[in-house]
């Protein structure tokens, strides 16, 4: 599969550079999910992977200590679901052929947020295929450092609701926005943007999302993004300072708007220059 996404690599996603004082390191938005023959790095992004002496990712899944922690995050009770909600819950979940016994344990509304992961499958969109993929293999491949920007437990959060009420009124959301298909289409089209660079619709996200219409929707978009920006940033810049020449790498959505990594990164004192 990289042999034959290699005759046809083309340079996908969005690359920054930054870095001060002669010393570049490359900033890149990512796709979660991707298909086969997006495997191959571009010409462009080759370059900049090849000129890294790490590699900083949102949390290096090829750990087995990360896999384990992972693990552990979903070792608790699920949500105290109605019973209406909790039946859409599992018709929804054996519908995606997924493993019944997986529903009891953890944060049920961190289970539901993988069903979109399993209908972008169907579709032919593989988290293997992801751009984490990628950039671990050639990572390891070349014995880099590869640095985890988050922990686990970071991320299981931004996922989870605060409490168990607004787990409920979170699943019920999430599971009328697969009904009407609009998790799926914006998810299209986030992963449409990434693979045609297109910044401008990346940027217009949320003219178009229709995933801010309520309070609720607003404070768990929050979570995801803007509350875990800075973290990922001061990351990244604290990396760079140990002397790396660093490829760093996060969600496409991470970098948008006055509160996207970029913009914070430029705010820390660092030339930042879009690549593609």
């Amino acid at each position: 599969m990289f042999r034959a996404a290699a005759e046809t690599a083309q340079d996908r996603g969005f690359l920054w550079r930054f870095g001060h004082k002669g010393r570049v390191s490359y900033l890149y938005g990512t796709s979660h999910a991707g298909r086969a023959e997006w495997l191959a790095p571009g010409p462009k992004l080759r370059s900049a992977l090849m000129s890294a002496t790490a590699i900083a990712v949102e949390v290096d899944i090829s750990n087995t200590k990360v896999q384990n922690a992972m693990a552990s995050s979903m070792d608790s009770a699920p949500r105290d679901l109605p019973d209406g909600l909790r039946q859409r819950v599992t018709a929804a979940w054996e519908a995606e052929c997924l493993p019944a016994q997986a529903l009891e344990r953890g944060p049920t509304e961190v289970l539901v947020a993988q069903l979109e992961v399993a209908r972008l499958a169907r579709s032919g969109f593989h988290a293997m295929y992801g751009s984490e993929f990628l950039l671990l293999s050639v990572g390891h491949a070349r014995q880099l450092p590869i640095v985890s920007l988050e922990d686990v437990d970071t991320q299981v959060a931004a996922l989870s609701a605060p409490d168990n009420a607004s787990a409920v009124k979170l699943i019920d959301s999430m599971l009328n926005d697969m009904a009407d298909d609009e998790s799926g289409e914006r998810a299209m089209r986030l992963i449409n943007a990434w693979a045609n660079r297109d910044l401008m619709s990346l940027e217009a996200f949320e003219t178009w999302c229709e995933c801010l219409n309520t309070e609720q929707e607003r404070e768990q978009m929050k979570r995801l993004l803007d509350d875990r920006n800075p973290g990922l940033a001061d990351g990244i810049a604290a990396a760079h300072e140990q002397g790396h020449l660093l490829f760093a790498a996060v969600g496409a959505l991470h970098m948008i708007g006055p509160k996207g990594v970029p913009a914070l990164l430029k705010a820390k004192g660092y030339e930042v220059q879009r690549v593609f």
